[in-house]
């Protein structure tokens, strides 16, 4: 790294952090996260209310009660909620970090030339972490077969669909690169090299069943950036991707506390 660019790091840095740390803007973001978060996970509570056991559920599901089979509804409709929003966190802080080693002209030259490589990298270890997390984190004990995998490439369409916005909304191309490596992920992620068809047709269908779920995550993002970027507390020039990363962090916060919360009521056998 030349001397330069050090000292726009350096100067960078020292002007960018300190305008997420005003008080104002913080509380705001956590006032319109818990608000976001309450009511999706209220909504997603009255929809597993009203779920009732088919005859192509498992064998351990419909010898459940209805009040225990809705549970378990209200606790998988969450957990993949959480999980979706948990994702797209993991994905939008590796390209982030990405766009924020553009910002700041680490690297040089070296940067200029190997940056694609890196960003790829990135995007591989944001896979793994998920994946990772999905255990270590997010249990996801309530999925049925096939589900995770479908989650798993939601969570990629929910990142394309945010790039895509970018692209055409704010009229960016320099993204391309991490729209392209998307796409191939949710190719590979729905093909791979032992897929039949049958387990092909599986995996489209819970992938639709998954789009609901799709949509309330794009519309808590939307939610947060809307709240973030009217009130100044995001702010365009230092970078979409980073921006939304920083919404989705706050409700993250809040998500983790309602999970939490919702697990203990779980473990008692309640419903709110």
């Amino acid at each position: 790294m030349d001397m330069n660019n050090s000292v726009r790091t350096i100067t960078s840095l020292a002007e960018f952090l300190p305008h997420y740390l005003d008080v104002k803007g913080i509380v705001i973001m956590l006032a319109a996260s818990a608000a976001v978060g309450i009511f999706f996970v209220s909504v997603l509570t009255a929809v597993g209310k009203r779920k009732r056991i088919s005859a192509g559920d498992d064998w351990n599901l419909t010898v459940m009660s209805r009040e225990e089979f809705q549970r378990y509804e209200v606790r998988s409709l969450v957990e993949r909620y959480y999980e979706l929003m948990f994702s797209g966190m993991v994905f939008l802080l590796f390209t982030s970090l990405y766009f924020l080693m553009t910002y700041f002209g680490v690297g040089g030259q070296l940067w200029a030339k190997y940056s694609s490589y890196i960003l790829l990298l990135l995007i591989i270890i944001a896979v793994l972490l998920n994946a990772w997390l999905d255990h270590a984190l997010i249990p996801l004990e309530t999925l049925r077969e096939g589900e995770r995998e479908a989650l798993h490439m939601t969570a990629i369409l929910y990142m394309l669909l945010i790039f895509a916005y970018i692209k055409f909304g704010y009229k960016n191309d320099n993204y391309d690169s991490i729209i392209q490596y998307f796409i191939l992920l949710l190719i590979g992620r729905f093909v791979g090299f032992d897929t039949t068809i049958t387990a092909m047709k599986k995996t489209f269908h819970n992938l639709v069943s998954s789009l609901p779920l799709l949509a309330m995550a794009l519309a808590s993002t939307t939610v947060m950036a809307l709240v973030g970027f009217s009130t100044g507390y995001l702010v365009t020039p230092n970078g979409v991707v980073f921006n939304l990363f920083i919404a989705q962090l706050y409700l993250l916060v809040i998500m983790s506390i309602v999970y939490k919360v919702r697990s203990n009521y779980w473990k008692q056998g309640e419903t709110l």
